[in-house]
């Protein structure tokens, strides 16, 4: 009976400890110590079991420690040093471990210095929690770069439950996949450590869920689907959200289509009217010569007494053939046919960069109605673009903005591509006039001196003659007309973006200040200030409608605004880090947002929500840009990787690699959108064959790519790349401050 007892008591362990074990992840502490006094178990027994009993898909917390972190604290004392000593007892170990398990034991690091680091914070130990953060981040400024500046402004306690970034990290817990090996090897040692371990171990059971895979070795490399879905190696981290919550946004239904009352379907209206005609006169003209009779044409022979007659008769039948049908004819095989006559229609389709099959929606938001003037001649820049494909490459036209050596931060060209702006360091928005700097043919002739128009002139000789000396220009001189240069000055701190209106009329820009300013490019004057962020903004942008502009901020929000209204009217909310880039899409019911939370969210702009986001970049986003008939879009980072997404599917179907360095401007070819403009840190301009790919998206292999063309520039970071209304490419630059270095 004894005996009998005793197995059955044995038999009953394991199910006290498993519920032991879930008393204690559910926090139910009175409970949990009840449990372990009627069925005695200790903390060793608790501790002992093992990966065989517990199964192979077991997470951290269900095997390591069933403690939490204040059941580890002797006499309810927190001991900081406890908490450094064992943070970098782990480092060390895992950076001496072997090669092959080394790959997956430093997915454990990061999870423990984030928590390490908030717990210090959280517990009140401000110099401890300074000094462990400045020995150690270091190791994840590479990977986590982004992470480890949302945690540096971390300080205090009250930061802890306020700070987005904080509250995210707590929130979610990270997901880690081992193999058994590696996984066994992080057991022991943790389980041998002293009473530091111990912490190390609360840790981890709190924060980090190890998922154990099936595979009998580690991996040397990481494997292509860990590298495409590397934001699920910490989820809830990377992209803010869980992979769950970002099908959940991806699924629903979207709008992405043009709206019919826009310039772009207008254009296509007109163009399709002119194919038609085109056709129409194609079919007329070839029911008109099919219609003729052809008729035999006879050659002239001698006349001779006898046939004379009959000669005279088939002349003139010949005669009244031509005389009846009253069209000019030509010979073809020995009978007269009539001749095709040409079919001249203007801007005939075919030579013009147009939509492929747009599809139309309704807008969800008031449009205004467009300016006679400006549609006109938006309209016809439409009718003179230039078709460009990777066959038929476009040029770069290189604005240099000289003695701005470090000043300059962006740049904008007019709708009418008549004045250039750009936004400086010194706060001040300056705008060049193109136009000012030309010649006119009577300042040529007015010039002093009798000089030649090449800046030469004439001398005698001793014999009397005049020869002509050509002038010598030195650095310094002034060769022509000088551009107008106008300066706005309103802004307290640097110019971080500067945009034209759809219709020129306009000028924003916005500033460090927290400020985005309104200014008149007729009169010339500030028009009105708009104030609604409390932090700096980075970027702006208008609606292609007008009326409508987009800002995004430090404040990790974006917000929505109206050229009438100073205060915005929408805010859109949910990135874990800046807003560093914005855009519309071409129907003006969304707009897209990118930030150094590394993902990129599309939001509806008449009901505010999150319809789209689009998670796969490993670092900031820097750059977006929507495709010319809405169907997708293309977004950039701070890597240089370039994405493009399909917004329906919300799946990336092309890869594109080339860029060295952060990329800080894309842009799509007007028109069938064939070619992709970037620019960046790297010094180029880069042109990318975006014509096809979306196959991609149901056999789901993404292509990389490489850039069909480069354009380098010579020290000269490309702050801005944009195509004109007439497929011409232009990009912005000024040349790095110089580097001295002391001997």
């Amino acid at each position: 009976m004894t005996s009998k007892a005793g197995g059955g008591e044995e038999k009953r362990q394991p199910l006290d400890t498993v519920v032991l074990k879930y008393l204690q992840k559910r926090g139910f502490k009175n409970a949990e110590r009840a449990l372990v006094v009627d069925a005695k178990l200790s903390k060793d027994a608790t501790s002992s079991m093992s990966l065989v009993a517990l199964g192979a898909d077991a997470a951290l917390s269900d095997l390591l420690v069933l403690h939490s972190l204040e059941d580890v604290e002797d006499d309810g004392k927190f001991d900081a040093d406890s908490v450094l000593d064992g943070y970098a007892r782990i480092r060390e170990w895992i950076f001496g471990a072997l090669d092959l398990y080394k790959s997956e034991l430093m997915r454990v690091l990061f999870p423990m210095f984030v928590h390490s680091f908030l717990t210090l914070v959280k517990k009140n130990k401000v110099e401890e929690s300074r000094d462990f953060f400045e020995r150690f981040h270091e190791d994840h400024v590479r990977a986590h770069c982004d992470d480890i500046r949302g945690l540096s402004g971390i300080a205090l306690p009250e930061h802890v439950d306020t700070d987005p970034y904080a509250v995210k990290f707590i929130k979610h817990k990270f997901s880690i996949e081992m193999c058994f090996q590696s996984f066994d090897l992080l057991v022991r040692f943790l389980r041998a450590s002293d009473g530091n371990g111990a912490k190390c171990l609360a840790i981890l059971n709190e924060n980090v869920g190890v998922k154990i895979t099936q595979k009998d070795s580690p991996s040397m490399f990481v494997e292509e689907e860990e590298e495409k879905n590397m934001d699920e190696i910490f989820s809830g981290v990377v992209t803010g959200e869980t992979t769950a919550s970002i099908a959940a946004y991806n699924s629903g239904p979207g709008r992405f289509g043009l709206l019919e009352q826009s310039l772009e379907i207008k254009a296509e209206r007109a163009f399709r009217e002119i194919e038609a005609k085109h056709e129409d006169a194609v079919k007329r003209e070839d029911a008109r010569v099919a219609a003729y009779k052809p008729k035999k044409v006879y050659k002239k022979r001698k006349k001779k007494d006898s046939d004379s007659e009959n000669d005279d008769d088939e002349e003139e039948e010949d005669k009244e053939g031509e005389k009846i049908s009253g069209e000019e004819t030509i010979e073809v095989d020995g009978y007269k046919v009539l001749k095709r006559r040409e079919i001249d229609v203007p801007n005939v389709p075919q030579t013009i960069s147009r939509l492929r099959n747009p599809r139309l929606v309704d807008s969800e938001i008031p449009i205004p109605e467009y300016d006679y003037d400006d549609g006109l001649r938006a309209l016809e820049d439409f009718s003179n673009r230039v078709k460009v494909t990777s066959e038929n490459l476009p040029s770069c036209c290189f604005f240099t903005f000289t003695h701005a050596e470090g000043k300059l931060i962006c740049a904008s060209m007019s709708p009418n591509v008549e004045k250039v702006a750009g936004g400086f360091s010194d706060s001040v928005v300056r705008t060049w006039d193109l136009t000012s700097g030309e010649k006119d043919e009577d300042d040529e002739e007015k010039e002093e001196g009798g000089k030649e128009k090449d800046g030469g002139g004439t001398t005698a000789t001793e014999n009397g003659d005049k020869e002509k000396t050509k002038k010598v220009y030195k650095r310094g001189d002034k060769v022509g007309k000088s551009m107008k240069v106008k300066e706005f000055i309103g802004h307290c701190a640097p110019v971080h973006d500067v945009q034209y209106s759809p219709d020129g009329i306009y000028l924003l820009s916005v500033s460090r200040d927290c400020t985005a300013r309104m200014w008149s490019c007729e009169l010339e004057i500030p028009l009105c200030a708009y104030k609604g962020h409390q932090t700096p903004i980075w970027c702006a942008k208008w609606a292609s409608c007008g009326h409508y502009f987009a800002t995004g901020s430090h404040d990790r929000t974006c917000r929505i605004w109206t050229t009438e209204l100073s205060s915005p009217i929408r805010a859109f909310c949910g990135h874990i880090g800046d807003v560093d880039c914005v855009a519309w899409h071409p129907n003006s019911n969304y707009v897209a947002t990118g930030s150094s939370d590394r993902t990129v969210r599309l939001w509806d702009v008449s009901t505010g929500r999150c319809t789209r986001l689009f998670a796969g970049h490993t670092s900031g986003v820097t750059a977006l840009a929507f495709s010319p008939d809405g169907q997708s879009i293309s977004t950039a980072d701070d890597s240089g990787v370039i994405h493009s997404w399909d917004l329906d599917s919300s799946r990336c179907f092309k890869t594109m690699l080339g860029h060295d360095n952060a990329v800080y401007a894309l842009d799509y070819s007007g028109g069938g959108g064939e070619i992709l403009a970037s620019a960046g840190a790297d010094d180029t301009v880069r042109i990318w064959d975006h014509k096809d790919g979306l196959e991609s998206v149901v056999t789901g292999i993404v292509p990389k790519i490489a850039p069909t063309k480069t354009f380098r520039t010579k020290n000269c970071p490309v702050v801005n790349v944009e195509f004109t209304r007439r497929n011409l490419l232009l990009a912005y630059g000024c040349r790095r401050l110089p580097v001295y270095h002391q001997t």
